[in-house]
């Protein structure tokens, strides 16, 4: 295989078949509400931390309390999905985590999800075994698409950058990689309504792959 030495997985859209249902939820929010939410925001919403979704929604002119009855409205419903089992794991995920394991490549996850989805997350699908190291939104100060995240994951697995491989399916993830200096690679969420163009040039950006599958043979290439 590749000359790689550690795996960062982003979690949301890449590895869990989320964003759909976020995109759901805030929707549904904003019908129990009886409001309409500014033009654009569920589509931006993907990838961006729980903070900036606040502070988009305070920018538009939702006030506080508002914000945490649709965000009430949004997790319930999340939650609701996840027990119902209609939150998929993304195609080939498996295949290459446990590749990437009997390979002794060291893996890790780093999320802009707060540290309780992420236990729910975990509970939920049995990941407890399948990463090194994990690094939530709320144990970092500045989330995606800042750096900061993927290089405490990255100190934490103690690799050498060009040696490690960040997995993302946003932009706004890649933009993180790329300003950590760690080479990444896109796989886009196709269930996401809207995305923002790839940047070209995009520093570090190694390919744009359809699936997690097509991550796999690349990386049992020589």
């Amino acid at each position: 295989m590749r000359n790689v030495q550690a795996v960062i997985f982003d979690m949301d859209g890449l590895i869990l078949d989320t964003e759909r249902v976020y995109s759901e939820g805030w929707q549904k929010g904003a019908v129990v509400k009886n409001i309409q939410l500014p033009e654009g925001f569920v589509e931006s919403a993907a990838g961006r931390s729980v903070d900036d979704n606040i502070n988009a929604l305070k920018t538009a002119g939702f006030d506080h309390e508002l914000i945490s009855q649709i965000r009430k409205e949004r997790e319930a419903y999340f939650y609701e999905q996840l027990d119902q089992d209609e939150i998929p794991v993304k195609p080939y995920f498996f295949d290459l985590i446990h590749f990437l394991r009997q390979e002794g490549v060291k893996t890790g996850l780093a999320t802009s999800s707060y540290q309780g989805r992420v236990q729910r997350m975990f509970d939920h699908y049995k990941f407890h075994d399948l990463f090194d190291v994990v690094v939530a939104g709320d144990q970092v100060n500045r989330v995606k698409p800042d750096a900061e995240i993927y290089l405490q994951v990255l100190s934490q697995l103690q690799t050498e950058k060009d040696k490690t491989l960040v997995l993302e399916d946003s932009v706004v993830g890649g933009r993180a990689a790329s300003r950590g200096g760690i080479p990444f690679i896109l796989v886009p969420d196709k269930s996401a309504s809207s995305a923002p163009p790839i940047p070209n040039p995009f520093p570090n950006l190694l390919a744009v792959m359809e699936s997690l599958g097509a991550v796999l043979e690349w990386l049992k290439e020589s």
